[in-house]
């Protein structure tokens, strides 16, 4: 059995209120009804699909949180990487400095070039001074 789209009775209530016989009232309420039964979802209807739109909603939350999760972990990676290579950075320059100044080698700068900066080394290695190990 159909469930009822309209209350019936109210609406055929308001049409003899507007001076429809009762009769009459009574009967285009029930057609109406019958019309709208077929073609108008109810509440029952509907709260299964709101039900499973509300669960995939959900879901897809769940994953745009993994989402970020894993974007956070990138992200912290990156800062590390960032760390690491400012510091791998800062070592370089300071040992080509102490090699500067040691009179080994020679840091140039070009920027006409391919490489902006060169690395010149000022004595041959055959040159340096070698200490036998004991």
């Amino acid at each position: 059995m159909a469930t009822a789209a309209i209350d019936t009775l109210r609406y055929a209530e308001k049409l003899k209120e507007g001076g429809v016989e009762a009769s009459t009232a009574s009967q285009m309420a029930r057609a109406l009804n019958d019309e709208l039964v077929d073609y108008v979802p109810t509440k029952a209807d509907l709260e299964p699909r709101f039900a499973s739109m509300e669960a995939a909603f959900e879901a897809i939350a769940a994953r745009f949180e993994a989402v970020d999760a894993r974007f956070d972990a990138l992200e912290a990676r990156i800062d590390s990487l960032a760390t690491s290579l400012k510091l791998t950075n800062t070592m370089m320059v300071l040992g080509f400095g102490l090699l500067g100044t040691l009179g080994l080698f020679q840091l140039t700068r070009d920027s006409s070039a391919a490489a902006p900066v060169v690395i010149e080394r000022l004595v041959p290695s055959n040159a340096l001074p070698v200490e036998p190990t004991p």
